[in-house]
């Protein structure tokens, strides 16, 4: 890994193309060609899609003097950092971040499966928001939103529970299932629990063909990427919440007295707590 870290991994990829076999060469025109993406990507991603066997990707790992793929993700991941370009104003490259991440994810809208969406927490008897470390503060704001509204709404942001919750899930039970890269384990095994009880799920992810997306009724995506060395970062949790407000807000459009009611009930029940 030494020779790697000094010369960089896509620098050593093209300069290894010699050496490599007919199939260990299309997996190195494909990392060339995703470069980060690469980072969401399991071997068998990989190997689908170049075309070869899992065991080629590994052969490809191997040459390199990687013995695992992780280590060939996180030093693609460190690599990507090295050439993001330093911002002489922090301040501002943040609003330009936000802003960006908002429009992104405006445009991958569908508006389809967002009424589909909402039709879906409309017959709902319970709605779960589940998400892991930073998505699982995009999950708490969720639930908090929607229980504004009337719905039974409820928050799960450690694995064991999801698991347990996922169990006793039935038809009618409805999840929202926030993971930016969609591969996080412990809501992709909660979710498949939760699917084959009969409950729906929701998916606000980051990749279409991540494994919540597969197992997931709808896909709604976000543009934020998962970042394996600067993870949890706040414009991945804002892309989250602004496909969450679109689903609020498309609601309350659609049952506008109820919601209304319903948010002067829970007002009127919380106010005796300021001062």
């Amino acid at each position: 890994m030494d020779d790697v870290d000094s010369m960089g991994i896509f620098n050593r990829i093209s300069a290894s193309m010699p050496e490599f076999t007919n199939s260990e060469r299309k997996v190195a025109r494909f990392i060339l060609s995703e470069k980060q993406g690469i980072t969401n990507m399991t071997i068998l991603d990989i190997a689908q899609g170049a075309d070869v066997s899992e065991a080629s990707v590994m052969r490809f790992c191997s040459k390199l003097g990687i013995r695992k793929l992780i280590d060939l993700r996180i030093q693609i991941a460190k690599d990507s950092d090295k050439i993001q370009p330093d911002s002489d104003n922090p301040l501002g490259q943040q609003e330009n971040d936000y802003i960006d991440v908002i429009r992104n994810t405006s445009s991958l809208i569908n508006d389809e499966k967002i009424d589909e969406s909402i039709r879906m927490i409309e017959n709902c008897s319970a709605l779960y928001f589940l998400g892991i470390a930073a998505s699982g503060i995009a999950a708490v704001t969720g639930a908090d939103s929607f229980m504004r509204l009337g719905i039974n709404s409820h928050v799960l942001t450690e694995g064991h529970y999801q698991l347990m919750q996922a169990s006793l899930m039935g038809p009618g039970d409805v999840v929202i299932a926030l993971s930016l890269s969609g591969n996080t384990k412990d809501i992709c095994e909660a979710c498949q629990v939760a699917k084959e009880a009969g409950a729906g799920i929701i998916a606000v992810t980051s990749y279409a063909k991540s494994q919540l997306a597969r197992i997931a009724d709808i896909i709604l995506l976000t543009s934020a990427k998962e970042d394996i060395i600067d993870g949890g970062k706040i414009t991945g949790c804002l892309s989250q919440l602004y496909i969450i407000d679109a689903l609020k807000r498309g609601y309350q459009s659609r049952h506008s007295a109820y919601a209304s009611e319903m948010k002067e009930k829970l007002a009127k029940s919380i106010i005796v707590k300021k001062y």
